[in-house]
Order: C-alpha cells, then structure tokens, then sequence
C-alpha cells in the first residue's frame, strides 16, 4: 500500500530499571554461553509497574513532543504484548484517562509483537478514510515481570524478554518522518506453533501465563509431525515478500535502505530469519542497539527508531525499512523516510 502524506510527528518510550545481563548470569539466572552466542548486554525490568501505566508514561512523553495538541487526537489505538489487564475490560479508557486524550474514539489489538505496526496500520486508515482524523496516537508496552515469566528462556534461545513502552503520533500535516507505505498479511497455516496443543474450550481458573513459547512450539511440532525449521523458513518467506511488496510502493530497491528495523534478537537470529533473506548486512540494522535493550514485545521498533536517531545513526533522506511479526500468525512491514532531526534526539542517551 503506497501513501501519501502520512507522517510519524513524534514517538515517545518508556524503559525501567536496567539490569545487565551479566549480573543475571552472576546471579545464576541465565547461562554465559547463551549471553555470549545472543550478544544481549542488558534487560529492562519494570517490577511493580503494569505495563499499562508504563504505556501511558509513552503516550504523554509522545505528546509532549508531537506539534499537535491533545485536543487533535481524533482515535487512540493499543497494541500491547502479554499482560494487559483482565478479560472483561479494554485498556484505552485507563490510557486515555492517564494520557489526558477526552473522548475519543479507540481500539485495542491483540495482535502480541505486531501490535505496533498493526496500530501503525490502522492510524493511517482513521486518518486517509472517511472519519479524516487529524491525528492518531498508537501506544504499546509489555512487562514480563512476573514468576510466571523466565524472561531469559522462555521466550527461545535468540531471545532475553525486556519491559517497556512505546509510543507514535501519526498525523496528516508534518512529521519528522514520512511513512511511505504499509503491507501486512495474516498467516493462518502456522497460527499453531504460538498456540501449542492446549485446548480453547472451556477456560479454566489455572489458564496458563506462563508464556512458555518454545513448549507450545515444541508441542504443536510433536503433534504435527512438522518440524520447527519449516515454520520459520515460512515466516522468512513471508517477510521477505512483504519487505518487497512494500520497497516496491515506496519505490525504492533494498540497496535504498539506511537502517532495517526489527525485533531485538541474538545476531545469529537477525541473520538467519531476515538479514540473509533480504540481504542487509548486520551493519545496517538495529542490532547494535537492540542487544543493550532486550525484546519488549511490539515495542522494539519505536525504542529502536529513537536510539538510532539520538545516535546519529539515521539523517535527513534517509530510508528506513520496518519489519514486525506476531503470535498468531501475523506480519507487518513498512518504509519510513527520515525528513528531519526533532530537537528531542538532542541529549537522548543510546545504552552501552
């Protein structure tokens, strides 16, 4: 899908305590082979602090900095990973109440690590359709700090789970990066591998939160008799042609790209899921400074995207290619083109 004046006025993150991961493999909860083979330097952890609140930390510092009012935000979107709140009850109202947005109009996805992106995507159709929104504000967050959560395996061997929040304003008038184009696709023959083999029917007070990802992938491989390596080969496939299909709107070859932005992984895992199927060398993705991150669910791409402009690291007429994907199975990707420097790059501090 190509656009046409649709623009990324501000983002804003919120990112708690920092732990390194050294200390983690001191205290004895994580191994040093693994930090070696992954590269992760250091994990946010927000303990006593629910994700939604660390969302609406996200939302105010994005308003604070967009050059559109509150009163502007015509629709409010939230993506959030993990815990959100109890069944029975949406989020946005406790987000609109804390971020001070009134009245209007939202929506809640559940669309896990994709929930950014898939906000992104909705944004842009309040603001291009008929309810011409002028601005839209999209939050996420993902907070793991429970003892139902072993942030530092359950997630896979590629990846350390890290807590915090993100947040964009989109507008139609000016921003300091424009979004060229959008495409997304849902994967329904591999929904299976996130859910595993536990029944959907009837819910039962011991459901589980555990998020043990690699059990139910291990599971649903064992029951399917699929290997785990054709899923992922699938998703690559995907990816890779969304990255193409959306390149091709925006009008540029792979080469045009400055930056790849996608979840915060081990290197071997950026290699093998998307860096060697697009062919974009680590160099000239997030890597560096998603592994003194770790991977907060949607919001790596926002946390990223900040990190890399307070680094310098993207200028004016730069071309960045976002790439997301989430349980269930979904996929997003997106080009952004970079117009300007905001003041709020100066002083912002990129972890060692």
């Amino acid at each position: 899908m190509r656009l046409a004046d649709i623009y990324l006025d501000s983002i804003g993150v919120h990112l708690p305590t920092p732990v390194e991961v050294r200390d983690a493999v001191a205290d004895g909860h994580y191994e040093a082979e693994l930090m070696a083979e992954t590269g992760f330097t250091r994990t946010y952890v927000g303990a006593g602090v629910s994700a939604l609140d660390m969302a609406v930390a996200a939302g105010r510092q994005a308003m604070a900095r967009a050059s559109v009012d509150r009163a502007s935000v015509g629709y409010l979107v939230h993506g959030g990973a993990y815990y959100q709140g109890p069944p029975g009850w949406s989020a946005t109202g406790y987000l609109m109440r804390g971020i001070g947005l009134g009245q209007a109009p939202s929506v809640q996805v559940a669309q896990e690590c994709n929930g950014m992106l898939t906000g992104l995507e909705l944004a842009i159709g309040q603001l291009t359709g008929a309810a011409e929104r002028e601005a839209v504000l999209v939050t996420s967050a993902a907070n793991y700090a429970t003892p139902l959560v072993d942030r530092w395996h359950q997630a896979g061997p590629q990846s350390v789970l890290s807590d915090g929040a993100a947040a964009m304003v989109v507008t139609r008038k000016h921003g300091f990066a424009e979004v060229l184009s959008v495409n997304s696709r849902t994967m329904p023959e591999v929904e299976g591998w996130a859910r595993g083999t536990a029944t959907l029917m009837p819910p039962t007070a011991t459901d589980d939160w555990s998020l043990d990802l690699v059990r139910r992938a291990v599971d649903h491989s064992q029951a399917t008799g699929v290997p785990m390596q054709d899923w992922l080969d699938d998703l690559a496939d995907h990816c890779r042609s969304l990255a193409s299909r959306s390149l091709a709107d925006a009008k540029l070859e792979i080469s045009d790209i400055r930056r790849l932005i996608t979840f915060h992984t081990a290197r071997y895992a950026y290699e093998e899921s998307i860096g060697d199927t697009l062919g974009v060398p680590v160099e000239r993705s997030n890597w560096e400074v998603g592994r003194s991150v770790g991977h907060i669910g949607p919001c790596d791409h926002v946390v990223s995207l900040e990190l890399l402009l307070g680094a310098g690291e993207l200028r004016p007429g730069d071309h960045v290619l976002l790439v997301s994907w989430g349980s269930g199975m979904t996929a997003t990707t997106a080009v952004l083109r970079i117009l300007e420097l905001p003041s709020w790059t100066e002083g912002t501090e990129v972890p060692a």
